[in-house]
């Protein structure tokens, strides 16, 4: 990556021990295509059960963005979270 794009590791714990629709990803903003505005890409994810244990994950991102914005999303709900 290039002087000035959003390259970096996340670090967060987990927790996913229950039924149902269960899924957890990690997005962030990046720019495909020149003619177009930024999307946001899956870095990571989960889904599923994963027991009676908090987990523990990094995920690199890598985006062309200056200062991608990055998602937390779960379930229904998405926490936005902007890098400074």
């Amino acid at each position: 990556m290039g002087t000035g794009t959003g390259n970096f590791c996340i670090g967060f714990w987990y927790y996913m021990n229950v039924e149902g629709d269960n899924r957890f990803k990690v997005n962030a903003e990046h720019t495909l295509h020149w003619w177009k505005s930024a999307e946001f890409v899956s870095f990571w994810s989960r889904e599923g059960n994963t027991g009676y244990r908090w987990r523990h994950a990094y995920v690199h991102v890598k985006s062309n963005r200056r200062n991608p914005r990055v998602t937390l999303c779960f379930g229904v709900f998405a926490l936005y979270y902007v890098l400074n």
